[in-house]
């Protein structure tokens, strides 16, 4: 599969080429071509506007003259020919896209780091799972670009906006198709990046969250329990956010407790997910009430464990009739998480 991606992206160089000399760009490097591609399949512009501002990433262009880009985004039309009206349409066959992406991230990562800043939340997404899928082949073919990917994700995502780092948590928790370590990767840059303490409390919220949804309870133990001792000292504010946070925090702190065999504790720490947190969440923002539910689904679980069965029904039940859509059928472990007040 390499083979054939490395011969069939030599035949389209040949042809990008003899298009940029018709096109009159045919001055321009061939590495500033390349990377203008890579913009290319790395974004979708709704407009000539976006596409320029995508353009303008690109080293070699970003001080050329308005109508230099414009030349460079008529060629990539060209390459690219576009069914919908947008600026230019998407490259195929997904092999060559991959093998685009895995040779310009490596040589040029910055390009990447600075697109993400620009590129809307669904494109970003896009961009990342192609070029997992990209680092999936490569390993299979014995290459090294998954690791590089991942030191990319280490070394530059606390660089990209906040959502974009739980956009692709929650993708790399959802998608049985994430490597195993993308979840964790992007979580430790979350808590790189947090800044204030509520930040920083949510971003540590959700790394034990990946952590417990891996089954290692006890680092997400280790993670939590000083934030969560902050947490019931200092936060008192009836502020939906906080109380949202708090939920969060909380819940998956009794997840990873009770996973290292401390159910007492367990017990104790979603009781004040209840009282302090997920009850009067639910009065300030009724929306939510699938955190006071959850909670007390786990605390049914945590109760079943403990040999209080006739409670634990109870508590299941309470939980079933408060969030009756669906959510809470068999559930063994969950995670929950919380970012920029939303779930």
């Amino acid at each position: 599969k390499s083979e054939v991606a490395a011969r069939l992206l030599a035949h389209e160089r040949r042809y990008w080429r003899g298009a940029a000399r018709t096109q009159g760009i045919g001055d321009f490097s061939p590495e500033t071509l390349e990377d203008a591609v890579a913009v290319a399949v790395a974004t979708r512009p709704a407009d000539r506007a976006a596409a320029d501002l995508y353009l303008r990433v690109v080293p070699g262009l970003a001080d050329q003259p308005r109508d230099r880009r414009d030349a460079v985004r008529a060629w990539i039309s060209e390459l690219f020919p576009s069914s919908e009206g947008t600026p230019w349409g998407r490259m195929y066959p997904d092999l060559l896209v991959e093998r685009v992406l895995k040779e310009r991230m490596t040589a040029h990562p910055e390009l990447y780091v600075d697109l993400m800043i620009r590129m809307p939340r669904s494109d970003i997404r896009e961009l990342m799972i192609y070029s997992w899928r990209s680092a999936e082949a490569d390993k299979r073919a014995g290459g090294g670009f998954d690791g590089l990917l991942a030191g990319f994700v280490t070394r530059h995502a606390q660089s990209w906006p906040h959502y974009v780092l739980n956009d692709l948590s929650d993708w790399a928790l959802a998608d049985p198709g994430a490597p195993g370590g993308f979840a964790e990767d992007v979580a430790h840059a979350l808590v790189r990046g947090a800044t204030g303490r509520a930040g920083q409390w949510a971003a540590l919220s959700n790394l034990a969250g990946v952590l417990v949804s891996r089954a290692r309870f006890g680092e997400g133990v280790e993670v939590l329990e000083g934030a969560v001792r902050e947490l019931l000292v200092e936060s008192t504010a009836p502020d939906p956010a906080v109380l949202e946070l708090g939920t969060a925090m909380t819940f998956n702190f009794a997840q990873a407790l009770a996973g290292v065999g401390r159910g007492p504790e367990a017990l104790t720490c979603v009781d004040e997910a209840l009282s302090r947190f997920a009850k009067r969440l639910v009065r300030a923002k009724p929306e939510y009430r699938h955190w006071s539910a959850l909670c007390v689904f786990l605390k049914g679980s945590l109760l079943r464990e403990a040999g209080r069965g006739r409670e634990a029904d109870a508590a299941e039940q309470r939980a079933r009739e408060a969030y009756p859509d669906g959510l809470l059928t068999e559930t063994s472990w969950l995670h929950v998480r919380y970012a920029d007040g939303e779930s």
